[in-house]
């Protein structure tokens, strides 16, 4: 999915994780601020979005089902 629709998910409360995360790698943010995002390890991730903003990160979103 797109980045646009990744973000979307995390605003309906989804994980997600990108092809270029390891199998266990996922965000999430928390109280509806797109600008908190979480890894799994629950460490906040300060301006998360602003650092991808190449073509990489445009694409290749999904919701993270576990493991």
């Amino acid at each position: 999915m797109s980045k646009e629709e990744a973000i979307k998910k995390l605003y309906e409360g989804d994980k997600v994780t990108h092809k270029m995360f390891c199998n266990d790698e996922f965000v999430y943010m928390k109280d509806g601020d797109i600008h908190n995002m979480y890894d799994e390890n629950g460490t906040v991730l300060i301006s998360f979005w602003q650092f991808r903003q190449s073509a990489v990160w445009q694409k290749g979103w999904s919701v993270f089902t576990g493991i």
